[in-house]
């Protein structure tokens, strides 16, 4: 990196040594902000040079080279479960995440209920009305998963799951802008027949018609009819 030097703030193919700040006994270089990219490797000297012009050899003890990574990306996390808008149980949160260079160094879900705006917390099993990040069930080969009752909300009821994931780098990357929402479809739906009237005697009947509803607030996504012939024998 040429730095002050000719041309200035260019990575160059020849080395350059930088002049930095001193306040003994400590000195500082400061980076332009767009020094480093991200994904990229990095090695930095550092050797002093006396009054009398003596100069250090970088690398003796206790002068180390370091070599470092830089990543400025947030990780990037789905929620593969729940898979609907609507669920009768629902016993996991679950998905994937991944980051690069630096990794993935925790995953927390946080569960809000909408009727009140209260927090699951794991630990106890309860509803809080402070903000609660739970830490993840299982994490492991890029998939998290958090284990919850099968059924927290009434029937009915809302709920919003929201992903935090940091990364392994210092000044950790965050997100935590991942959401995913399903409703308790608990009840079960109701199919009555109209058509045919019980005890009737039909010369014809082109269809068999009823109603369907749902007391809960799924949608019903198939009727199913069942038809027996109670002449023959066997039935059919």
């Amino acid at each position: 990196y040429s730095g002050s030097t000719t041309p200035a703030n260019y990575w160059i193919a020849t080395s350059s040594w930088l002049i930095t700040d001193l306040s003994v006994p400590n000195w500082v270089f400061d980076n332009p902000d767009d020094l480093y990219v991200h994904g990229s490797s990095y090695t930095s000297r550092s050797r002093a040079r006396s009054t009398e012009n003596v100069t250090e050899v970088p690398g003796t003890n206790p002068n180390l080279i370091p070599t470092f990574n830089y990543d400025t990306q947030k990780p990037i996390v789905k929620v593969n479960m729940p898979d609907s808008a609507f669920m009768k149980v629902l016993t996991v949160i679950s998905g994937t995440a991944e980051d690069a260079p630096a990794g993935i160094s925790a995953i927390s879900v946080r569960i809000k209920r909408t009727m009140d705006n209260h927090y699951w917390r794991v630990s106890d099993s309860s509803w809080t009305p402070t903000e609660v990040w739970n830490d993840t069930s299982t994490w492991s080969g890029g998939t998290w998963s958090l284990n919850i009752p099968g059924t927290l909300c009434e029937d009915g009821g809302t709920c919003i799951a929201t992903v935090r994931a940091n990364d392994n780098a210092i000044l950790a990357n965050t997100e935590s802008g991942v959401d995913r929402s399903w409703i308790y479809d608990i009840s079960y739906p109701t199919a009555a027949i109209i058509l045919p009237v019980n005890t009737k005697i039909y010369s014809s009947l082109p269809t068999i018609s009823g109603t369907m509803s749902d007391p809960g607030t799924g949608l019903i996504g198939k009727v199913e009819v069942w038809i027996k012939d109670n002449v023959e024998s066997p039935a059919r």
